[in-house]
């Protein structure tokens, strides 16, 4: 069979697609798998109530139910905590495909708020904030999570983008499959440092939501 060259213009349709192809590879985040459950992250999702976990009640978070994430405080927390809890979530995780907002707390029925944020004393003395499910959707999905923070000066950007990525399901560096050091730059916020999402950690959400 005569094979005959390409022409002009279909040398160039396929020098656009392989710049296109090569663009798109190029700005697509490639990070190990950090949304639960990972092979490192593979407790059950189950129902621990309102009341705040014991410090060795092991993971307490799991997945959020859907990408409609919608938050409240349960009255803990004041005017200025408040305004910067919705500055960091609407920063980091509105332009992710989740759809976040506010709402007056839910906290029975079939419409529970997906996180309720507060401050709580009996936090974990190892812990300056920490994330739980409260009710779970399915076995891997939980309808409400609660975000306590131990003192109202963890209610900080770090704490705040920290423990909201738990509440969609980011875990930790040793949590991730492969496992990557908590000092890690890629893991942005939800490392040991650091206020914002990494580039990486806003393509797993998007890998899942």
């Amino acid at each position: 069979m005569k094979i005959c060259a390409p022409t002009k213009r279909w040398t160039w349709r396929l020098k656009l697609f392989a710049v296109a192809f090569a663009s798109a590879a190029a700005v697509t985040p490639v990070l190990a798998d950090s949304i639960y459950p990972t092979r490192n992250a593979n407790w059950p999702c189950l129902n621990w109530g309102r009341q705040t976990p014991a410090a060795n009640a092991g993971r307490n978070w799991c997945m959020t139910d859907n990408a409609g994430v919608f938050w409240a405080s349960d009255g803990s927390l004041n005017q200025s905590q408040v305004a910067l809890i919705n500055t960091v979530v609407e920063r980091e995780y509105e332009p992710t495909d989740l759809s976040v907002g506010t709402e007056p707390p839910q906290f029975e029925g079939t419409h529970q708020t997906d996180i309720i944020y507060g401050i709580r004393s009996d936090v974990p003395s190892v812990a300056e904030a920490v994330t739980w499910c409260d009710t779970t959707f399915d076995q891997q999905r939980c309808d409400q999570h609660y975000v306590m923070f131990k003192t109202a000066q963890h209610v900080s950007e770090h704490n705040i983008c920290h423990e909201t990525g738990h509440a969609v399901g980011l875990v930790h560096g040793f949590e991730m499959s492969p496992q990557l050091d908590e000092a890690s730059g890629k893991l942005g916020c939800m490392g040991s440092s650091g206020n914002s999402l990494t580039s990486e950690m806003r393509a797993e959400i998007n890998r899942v939501y």
